[in-house]
Order: structure tokens, then sequence, then C-alpha cells
């Protein structure tokens, strides 16, 4: 199943889709009210702290019943192996919810997924990477990153 891109939703710089999963920019509150009306259960903020405050979102989330986390999963330069467990697990145990994954402009969202795919779907580098591009992924460093950090976490 390949990636699509979204550009019908107000308040979202860019847009992604993969199976359930969605990956995205910082959104707006009146990106998150459409997403929901088309099924977003939860919503994963992959944003440093020093990029916040998340009020706005968090409050926006809270309002339309939307589940709201904050994983930092890429910090200054270093993948958080932690957050990145913990946001593995989350999308395993809910694999029928449609969960938006977020950061500034998508890419570190992508470069995620990329890590995630080579770990639950065992896919290759160049699978995962391919994929991750079709989510979002265009920083070459991310690129790099991603690669560096299979060799020791796989």
């Amino acid at each position: 199943m390949d990636a699509q891109k979204i550009t019908s939703i107000d308040g979202l710089e860019t847009l992604f889709q993969h199976g359930n999963l969605f990956f995205a920019s910082q959104p707006s509150a009146e990106a998150l009210k459409t997403l929901t009306k088309q099924g977003l259960k939860q919503v994963v903020n992959i944003r440093m702290p020093s990029e916040g405050p998340f009020d706005d979102e968090l409050e926006a989330c809270s309002n339309l019943g939307i589940e709201y986390h904050h994983l930092p999963v890429y910090e200054s330069g270093k993948w958080n192996v932690v957050h990145l467990h913990n946001l593995n697990e989350l999308i395993q145990n809910n694999p029928d919810q449609k969960i938006l994954i977020h950061c500034q402009s998508a890419n570190r969202a992508g470069a995620w997924y990329a890590l995630y795919l080579m770990k639950s779907q065992n896919l290759s580098l160049d699978e995962a990477l391919k994929t991750s591009k079709e989510c979002g992924l265009t920083k070459k460093e991310l690129e790099i990153s991603v690669s560096e950090f299979s060799e020791l976490y796989f």
C-alpha cells in the first residue's frame, strides 16, 4: 500500500496517510477538528519540548476527545530509545485506530516511520526509507541518522 499526500485540509501545511497513520506538520485546531470527523482518535506530538509550549494543541485535543501524547523521539540530533519504544508500542496496541504523528514539518515523523517499519515489519533499510519518503521524510541528514541508528538498534 502506498502512502498518499492529502492536500485538502485547512490548517495543515503537510499531511500524508499510510494505512491508519497520518504524518503531518504542526496541526491547527481546525485541522484536528476536520481529522476527528474522519475518525482520528489519537495525536502524537514528537517535537522537542524546546519547540513548545504545546498548550493550544493539548487543549484542542482535549476539547475534541482526542487522546494526546508528547513523545519527542528525536532530540538534539539523537534518537530517544525510550520514546521510540513507547511510540512503537502505542501504534502496535492500536492497530485499528487512526493516529496522527507530527513534528514541525513531517520530516521527523517520516524518519521515525522508517525505524518503526524496520522493527515491526522487518523491512530492509531501503524499503523502509522508500515508504518514509512517501510519508514526509525529505531531509538527507535524517535519512543518514535513520541509517546509522538502525545499525545499532536492530
